[in-house]
C-alpha cells in the first residue's frame, strides 16, 4: 500500500491527527482503472460536500492533482482520500472553518469472486450497532464503527455484506453499499437520507441512471419486511458498481428469501452503467460459462 500526505509520498500522519483522535474528518474510495479515477468528478463534488458540513477547507486544485498522480502510479486498484481537520493541539473544540491535512491510501483492488456480479451476493441483517438518524449520518465522517462492528458481526458467516438499522428499526443501507429494492409494481426504493443513509456517490449515480431508464424511484423509510416482500435487491457502492443479492435472512436467522438473479431492474441498470470493474466481471462471468 502507497500513501501520499500532503502530496509527499511516504510522510507520515501525526499522532496528534485530529482523524486519528476524533474521526474529525471525511473521506471518499474511489475506483482507480487503467490510471484513472472513476467518476472522479462526481467524487471530488461530494467530498467537497461531505467537507463543508464538518467546515473543512480544501484546495481542490492541489487534491485532484495529488488524486490523479496517485492514480497514474497505482495502475488499477483501490484510492482512499481522507481530509482531516489540521488544528494543534488537544480537546475536542475545533477550529471552525478549518484546512485539512490531505491523506491518500492507494492499494490493490480486494478479491472477490465473479459470481457476486453475475450470480449475486447473501446479505443479513444485524440488529446492533444501530445507525443514529443525525444531520451527520448522510456524510462519509471517518468514524465508522458501526459499520465495522456490523461487519465483525457477520465474521465467518459466509454472508457478503451486512444491512444496518437505525435507532427506529428501520433500514438504513448496507454496512459498505447502498440498498435498493424493487417493489411488486416495478417502483425502485431506497432508504431516505433523513433514515440514516450515506449519500454516497454512486447512490447518486444510480438515481439518476434509473431515471434515464424511465424508473419510478423512492426515497423513503423502509422496514425489514418491505426487503422480504421485495421481487428484487441489489447493492451498489464505486468499487463494485452493481450487486444482484440472491438471499437475504433477518438478524436472528427465523426469516429469510431467495431470489433468481440478476432480475431484470437490476439487469437493466448493470447495463447501463460504464462502471468498468463491473463490465469487466460481467464479461468474464459470461466468457467461463460458454
Amino acid at each position: 500500500m502507497r500513501c501520499w500526505v500532503d502530496g509527499v509520498a511516504g510522510a507520515a500522519v501525526p499522532a496528534d491527527d485530529r482523524g486519528l483522535q476524533f474521526g474529525d474528518g471525511v473521506f471518499r474510495t474511489c475506483l482507480v482503472w487503467e490510471q484513472g479515477i472513476h467518476a472522479f468528478d462526481d467524487q471530488l463534488t461530494v467530498l467537497q460536500h461531505d467537507a463543508d458540513a464538518l467546515g473543512l477547507t480544501f484546495d481542490r486544485g492541489k487534491l485532484s492533482t495529488e488524486m490523479l498522480t496517485a492514480a497514474r502510479t497505482l495502475g488499477s486498484g483501490v484510492l482512499k482520500i481522507m481530509l482531516t481537520r489540521r488544528q494543534a493541539g488537544r480537546g475536542y473544540r475545533p477550529d471552525w472553518p478549518a484546512s485539512t491535512r490531505r491523506i491518500l491510501l492507494a492499494g490493490e483492488m480486494p478479491r472477490r469472486p465473479v459470481s457476486a456480479w453475475s450470480r449475486g451476493v447473501d446479505v443479513q441483517i444485524v440488529d446492533a450497532p444501530r445507525v443514529e438518524t443525525t444531520a451527520l449520518a448522510a456524510h462519509k465522517h471517518m468514524n465508522r464503527l458501526v459499520q465495522v462492528m456490523a461487519q465483525r458481526a457477520i465474521g465467518g458467516s459466509g454472508v457478503d455484506e451486512a444491512l444496518l438499522l437505525n435507532e427506529h428499526g428501520r433500514i438504513v443501507g448496507g454496512s459498505m453499499a447502498t440498498l435498493f429494492l424493487v417493489t411488486a409494481d416495478h417502483v425502485v426504493c431506497t432508504p431516505a437520507l433523513t433514515e440514516g443513509a450515506l449519500a454516497g456517490c454512486t447512490r447518486g449515480q444510480v438515481l439518476r441512471h434509473l431515471g434515464s431508464l424511465d424508473v419510478e424511484v423512492r426515497e423513503q423509510a423502509i422496514a425489514s419486511d418491505d426487503l422480504f416482500r421485495a421481487q428484487e435487491l441489489f447493492l451498489t457502492n464505486s468499487l463494485i458498481g452493481v450487486w444482484p443479492v440472491k438471499a437475504i435472512r433477518d438478524a436472528d436467522s427465523t426469516q429469510a428469501k431467495q431470489w433468481s438473479v440478476p432480475g431484470a431492474v437490476t439487469r437493466r441498470l448493470a447495463g447501463s452503467m460504464s462502471h468498468p470493474l463491473q463490465q469487466r466481471m460481467i464479461a468474464d462471468a459470461a466468457e467461463a460459462d460458454q
